[in-house]
């Protein structure tokens, strides 16, 4: 990880300044976190050769739906 400092006008907004230090903004304004665009390329091909995982999937959703709230009552074994 690492602290960079930018001064941010409407002649060189933020993405612009990232992108020119291969760095993808997580947010077009003010972005607090930036990533690597070679980690994100890594990533891409990672994600085109690994075979998908039903199982790591569905649980994965199950989480995040229970954290927003939708809870499910019944458990279906595989």
């Amino acid at each position: 990880l690492e602290m960079l400092q930018l001064s941010i006008c409407k002649c060189r907004p933020a993405p612009v300044q990232l992108l020119s230090r291969g760095l993808f903004g997580c947010s077009p304004y003010r972005p607090g976190v930036a990533i690597d665009i070679k980690q994100l390329d890594f990533l891409s091909i990672l994600h085109s050769n690994t075979a998908p995982n039903l199982s790591a999937w569905c649980t994965s959703l199950q989480e995040h739906l229970g954290s927003l709230g939708h809870l499910f009552d019944t458990e279906v074994s595989l």
